[in-house]
């Protein structure tokens, strides 16, 4: 997790670790439960993390997508050691 920003207390990093799940609702909910003062920190540090916050995300995305492929692999591989299977058993039988 990033450094807070100068002045920045524990609301700024708990909104910063709800960013970083990806999870909009918890996003709200870290939001929603700050007092005055925690709204105007993450409201002063928010624009300086928007390219840090961009980057995480898109490592997810890229994340997400090498392991769809992975299991898509794996389970094409899978049929395909299965198919090879039958046609052996069936050309011993």
């Amino acid at each position: 997790m990033n450094a807070a920003p100068d002045g920045v207390t524990a609301a700024w990093e708990a909104v910063v670790a709800a960013i970083d799940t990806g999870d909009a609702e918890l996003v709200a909910a870290r939001v929603l439960g700050l007092d005055e003062r925690g709204r105007r920190e993450v409201a002063a540090a928010l624009p300086g993390h928007l390219a840090v916050a961009e980057e995480r995300a898109e490592a997810r995305r890229q994340a997400r997508a090498a392991r769809r492929w992975r299991e898509s692999e794996a389970a094409w591989e899978e049929h395909v050691r299965r198919a090879e299977a039958r046609r052996l058993h069936t050309s011993l039988t």
